[in-house]
């Protein structure tokens, strides 16, 4: 499939910070990317280049085949939804909807049926004639998106559009944007801090680091086969492992996976990757997420070769799983418990499950 949106080489600098390194992406149609990165990343700057308000200090933006890097924000089909929402407050909904066809001279009964249609389908005509200021902030989102999506965007842009939403609310949008976005089929590019945002909503998560892109690919990729460090501790909880590799050796089971044998606080433990570049005798960084490790009660038995005892520090409920710090030979580690209400909350000593697919740094 032919790339919707390419971005080549940007490169920003806005004095002596350089907010955008060498960025390349390649974005399909349809696809909803997400630039995912701590505050001071350059996930904002590049949304800002692609929609015009900056010009790179190097490099192109190709929407269609075409260069709009210097194109004026206004000639290229991609409107932005800010963090604020820029809604008129002397406007009604209607009226905030209609703005950017009427700039663009569209005929009016072209805009009514277009604004009609496009309030419907996000659910809004009962409340077209009121005004900003009488709408929740669930709606004010809804009616920066009607704006938005009424212009049938190439590509559309969307600033931590959620970041101004109780918690409940934000799940219950970005559900609805995920939904809109699959409905008319348009390619997103959506600005985020929020990791379990990204994760829930995207096709592909771009994860940047002072202006560099440290890793792109799908969530379950970011996720589970993060590329560095900085990857796998900012998105969700992270156990990182010095361990001695031991053995590696061909998998029987047919899937072109190596066995690895590998030494952590004194004790053999076995595991199956894919070809990662291990080599006996070299010190590597073993990948555990919390929720891998299963923590079992002392007296459970275990056949389990994998497994190795620790002591509980500290326990928090959090309703779906239980989430604890426990001391493994003066090494903490945390391991995320979903099953607390089949043997509740464990106290002092505890064996621990290692699982049997892992990733090395």
């Amino acid at each position: 499939m032919e790339h919707h949106l390419v971005l080549e080489d940007l490169c920003k600098s806005f004095g002596d910070v350089q907010a955008v390194k060498n960025l390349n992406l390649k974005i399909k149609k349809g696809e909803l990317i997400t630039l995912l990165g701590p505050s001071g990343c350059g996930k904002t700057t590049t949304m800002h280049i692609i929609a015009g308000f900056h010009l790179p200090d190097r490099g192109r933006v190709i929407l269609n085949g075409e260069d709009i890097t210097y194109l004026a924000p206004y000639k290229r089909n991609t409107p932005m939804v800010f963090q604020e929402y820029a809604l008129f407050p002397h406007l009604t909904v209607f009226e905030n909807v209609a703005y950017g066809m009427a700039i663009r001279k569209v005929p009016k009964n072209e805009i009514q049926e277009k604004v009609k249609d496009i309030l419907e389908q996000l659910g809004l005509p009962d409340i077209a004639t009121r005004f900003p200021n009488q709408l929740s902030g669930g709606q004010q989102q809804r009616v920066a998106l009607a704006r938005a999506l009424v212009l049938d965007p190439e590509v559309l842009l969307l600033d931590e559009p959620l970041s101004n939403l109780d918690a409940k609310l934000r799940i219950r949008v970005r559900y609805e944007i995920k939904q809109l976005q699959e409905k008319f089929n348009i390619t997103m590019v959506y600005v985020t801090h929020d990791q379990e945002e990204a994760l829930s909503i995207s096709d592909r998560v771009a994860v940047m680091n002072k202006g560099v892109l440290e890793q792109y690919g799908t969530p379950w990729e970011i996720y589970y086969k993060p590329k560095n460090k900085f990857v796998a501790e900012f998105v969700g909880e992270t156990n990182f492992l010095q361990v001695e590799i031991k053995e590696v050796r061909p998998s029987d089971d047919g899937t072109g996976a190596s066995v690895v044998d590998f030494l952590w606080q004194d004790r053999v433990f076995s595991t199956s990757v894919e070809d990662e570049g291990l080599s006996p005798g070299s010190t590597r960084t073993l990948l555990l997420r919390p929720e891998a490790i299963e923590p079992v009660g002392r007296d459970e038995e275990i056949t389990d070769e994998n497994t190795i005892s620790g002591k509980v520090i500290d326990s928090s409920f959090l309703g779906s799983i239980t989430r604890y710090r426990i001391d493994v030979g003066g090494e903490e580690i945390v391991v995320d418990d979903s099953k607390t209400k089949e043997h509740g909350v464990f106290r002092g000593e505890v064996k621990l499950k290692l699982p049997w697919n892992v990733h090395f740094l």
